[in-house]
């Protein structure tokens, strides 16, 4: 995926931007305060459809500016599509023109960020780690983010029901989001495995090292994983879980 051209309006502090880049590195320079930060951020919201920082999108609103519109036009194996985003009343996305979902727009532009604040964070904190590595998969499987939605509704649903649970347990509906959660836990945890394998591959050729990444998903028996493991997991935890109210393990 190569960004050719970025147009920015009414974004942060950036008004009737726009910028060719060049096919390979691109060096963004100049004072504090100028919009280098903000040229970044305006490529991971077309990407992902927010900020890379903790903020909500209409606080990416120029002062006194009635919304935002971004557009890039992306050149990758489909040839060139351009992908673009607008906040007014509403949040948009839009690829050729037309409304599309954040899936589709992944399969054309799925940006990577990276600075010293998420190296602090990857070595600190394991969830910030697992969100990255989903984001890499996704940028190779757009069905990915399926699964991955799939997955956190059933877990919600499962762990709301624990929460309120109170003295009648009702173990069979418990078990009916237990074999809900099997299968799509069992979904991810396969992906995942296969991305982390072909990554230690492509490390290997390109650089010869024993430099790899290991995923271990936190499970009773990481090691055998199909839905029947994984649904005998959630099984054997019932009463732990029901004890401490929410879900203790998964992918």
């Amino acid at each position: 995926m190569v960004v050719k051209k970025l147009e920015i309006n009414g974004f942060r502090n950036l008004n009737g931007f726009a910028a060719s880049f060049a096919a390979e590195k691109n060096l963004i320079f100049g004072a504090n305060g100028s919009g280098k930060t903000s040229v970044i951020e305006a490529l991971f919201l077309l990407g992902f459809g927010k900020s890379f920082l903790p903020v909500r999108r209409g606080e990416l609103v120029q002062f006194n500016a009635p919304g935002f519109f971004l557009s890039a036009d992306v050149l990758g194996g489909s040839g060139e599509n351009t992908v673009s985003a607008s906040l007014e009343k509403n949040f948009s996305l839009r690829l050729n023109g037309e409304r599309a979902t954040l899936v589709e727009v992944g399969r054309y532009m799925y940006p990577l960020f990276f600075s010293h604040f998420s190296y602090g964070l990857v070595i600190d904190y394991a969830p910030y780690f697992r969100k990255l590595v989903d984001r890499f998969i996704y940028g190779v499987s757009s069905l990915y983010f399926h699964d991955v939605l799939r997955y956190t509704n059933t877990l919600k649903q499962k762990n709301s029901l624990l929460k309120n649970l109170g003295k009648a347990v009702d173990n069979s509906e418990l078990h009916s989001w237990n074999l809900l959660l099997a299968e799509a836990g069992c979904k991810l945890v396969k992906k995942r495995m296969a991305f982390t394998d072909q990554l230690n591959r492509a490390i290997g050729d390109a650089y010869g090292c024993d430099l790899q990444m290991t995923y271990r998903p936190a499970l009773l028996t990481p090691g055998l994983v199909s839905e029947t493991t994984m649904l005998d997991n959630l099984e054997r935890m019932k009463s732990a879980e029901i004890k401490c109210r929410p879900t203790l393990i998964g992918p």
